[in-house]
């Protein structure tokens, strides 16, 4: 069980003020302050720096202490719901992947690797980077695929493969022995497109900005939000399309699909395996790694 006093610091810094987390924890105010006071007492530390006009700030000690506080509060839930049983189990991960490098080949490496080892079962979150960095950090995720890595101490960082947004084409289309597209030579094919938002969709707009260049421009065919779809129509050359290197890696392998560079896009990503150096079961993290590496 957590702290009571850690758990007051956490409903004040939720909530907003001593009141409402008095109110929600069902204790006095003047009970709340008591258990601030006896934190700062405990660790030597000012924990508020401004509780003026019914706002908090936090000292630089005090977001410490809160964040080392959070991760207790998720360490101890996950605990009581493995003692349980409810809805968690033993050989349980949870593995985070960023929404701009999220793949197929994420999933192959973590059902390739459960295959091989039946005690090991996972649940997937997408999330962008600094969400999943957040989990990380508060021990909601065991490990995570991301394009951005930590700055800082406390991670270990395993670079697995890099991705660029790229034109993929059919091998039977009449660019397929070319290694770089022109807009020119794009704006003469039928263009399909993820739809706005996707990573691969806003990096080629934004390539078209740069060179003054409109989208109405192309002769945009189809806008799909499934990457299986776009990959199906390309095999048939029904289109050509704007899709990241991570997504068709399958269909590149076997020759089916194409991967031109695009004239004046620049946008190459590393992509990386990060856990926290406390993580028990490193092991499993740099497998998985090895694993992606293959697929």
């Amino acid at each position: 069980m957590v702290d009571k006093k850690l758990v007051s610091l956490l409903h004040i810094v939720e909530y907003g003020s001593f009141t409402e987390a008095a109110r929600q924890l069902s204790l006095t105010q003047p009970a709340i302050s008591q258990h601030i006071k006896q934190l700062e007492n405990m660790y030597g530390i000012r924990v508020f720096s401004h509780r003026m006009g019914g706002t908090i700030t936090l000292t630089k000690e005090g977001e410490m202490l809160v964040g080392y506080a959070r991760r207790m509060m998720t360490i101890s839930d996950r605990m009581a719901e493995l003692l349980r049983g409810s809805n968690a189990q033993e050989g349980l991960y949870v593995v985070g992947a960023a929404e701009s490098i999220e793949n197929y080949s994420i999933v192959n490496a973590l059902t390739a690797y459960s295959e091989a080892h039946p005690d090991f079962s996972f649940k997937y979150v997408v999330d962008d980077n600094t969400s999943l960095l957040r989990k990380l950090d508060a021990y909601k995720a065991d490990f995570i695929f991301t394009d951005k890595s930590p700055k800082g101490n406390g991670y270990k960082i395993t670079e697995v493969g890099k991705d660029s947004v790229v034109l993929a084409v059919s091998q039977k289309n009449r660019l397929a022995k070319k290694k770089k597209a022109t807009l020119d030579e794009i704006k003469k094919e039928k263009l399909i497109l993820m739809l706005p938002g996707a990573v691969s969709r806003d990096v080629f707009e934004e390539t078209l900005t740069a060179q003054k260049e409109k989208l109405k421009a192309f002769n945009v065919t189809t806008e799909i939000d499934r990457v299986s779809a776009i990959t199906g129509m390309v095999k048939k050359n029904l289109g050509v399309a704007v899709l990241s290197s991570s997504d068709i890696r399958e269909e590149l392998k076997s020759g089916e699909i194409v991967a031109l560079k695009i004239d004046g896009l620049k946008h190459d990503r590393k992509i990386s395996l990060v856990y926290r150096d406390d993580f028990d079961s490193p092991e499993i993290a740099e497998d998985i790694a090895y694993i992606y590496k293959q697929v």
